[in-house]
């Protein structure tokens, strides 16, 4: 069974450059655009990972990862808050492979992806 990934960005340049990488990397995806659908979608899927963009339109994504922090159906789901200064496709993806890298499975072993991600940013 896939894995999902929940991704809360409003801009563009961020989802064209999430979605398909990771996608392409064998997780499933569900896409929010904003803080509040990020905390419903998160208390409703239970995802193992949630990627915040830090500029969302409703609320900033610090706010939305204390909110799942302090909740006790979302404590336990793997948040990270993505910081793109220049928004470039490029950075995005390094910084997508960094988190991949970096995050541990919920189960505590090894590291959530499945696969080294590195090769998605060289076949882009």
């Amino acid at each position: 069974m896939k894995r999902t990934i929940l991704i809360a960005a409003a801009r563009p340049v961020v989802l064209d450059s999430l979605v398909p990488a990771i996608k392409l990397a064998g997780f499933n995806v569900t896409v929010v655009k904003s803080g509040l659908d990020a905390l419903r979608r998160a208390r409703m899927d239970r995802p193992e990972l949630i990627l915040l963009d830090a500029v969302l339109p409703d609320m900033d994504g610090a706010s939305v990862a204390d909110i799942l922090c302090r909740l006790p159906s979302t404590a336990g789901i793997q948040t990270v808050i993505l910081q793109f200064p220049t928004s470039t496709q490029t950075e995005i993806l390094l910084e997508l492979a960094h988190v991949l890298r970096l995050c541990p499975s919920p189960d505590g072993g090894g590291h959530f992806s499945r696969e080294e991600p590195v090769p998605l940013i060289h076949s882009t």
